[in-house]
């Protein structure tokens, strides 16, 4: 079971990837669809820009991005959350920024693309473990969660 989740996570990657890039390129077995593998297992994406998506990895405490140059050249790099078993879990780009909740670390985290520094920010609530959030459509600092 754990191996299926992986790999609809993986193909979900490949879906959203082809949909930012605005085109579809036909795979070698007819499918639209085109899958790049990605370590761990990815919990949540989110779409940056044309030929790049941010997803957690929430047992690997990592969030991911993946780039694709062409369709077939690829990087996949990985960014360590500071609070150890936070499990990153969901996550939104805006602004220059990926946004993720910290499930088990009570935090919300802040990834910022260019320098990949990330800050984190503690909720007032004890064991409120964040799972779900948005960002305001325009703004880069009103979070929802």
């Amino acid at each position: 079971m754990k191996h299926r989740v992986a790999k609809v996570a993986t193909l979900l990657l490949g879906v959203l990837l082809a949909l930012s890039m605005g085109q579809v390129a036909l795979a070698q077995q007819g499918s639209y669809l085109s899958e790049y593998p990605v370590p761990g297992r990815p919990q949540s994406i989110a779409v940056e820009a044309p030929n790049r998506v941010w997803f957690t990895l929430p047992e690997e405490n990592q969030i991911g991005r993946l780039v694709v140059t062409s369709p077939v050249s690829y990087t996949v790099t990985t960014y360590t959350v500071p609070t150890a078993n936070s499990q990153p879990y969901d996550l939104k780009y805006a602004g220059g920024y990926i946004w993720f909740t910290e499930r088990l670390g009570n935090k919300i985290g802040r990834l910022e693309v260019v320098s990949g520094n990330i800050a984190e920010y503690a909720l007032p609530t004890s064991s409120a473990e964040p799972m779900g959030m948005d960002v305001l459509a325009g703004s880069v600092t009103n979070v929802w969660f």
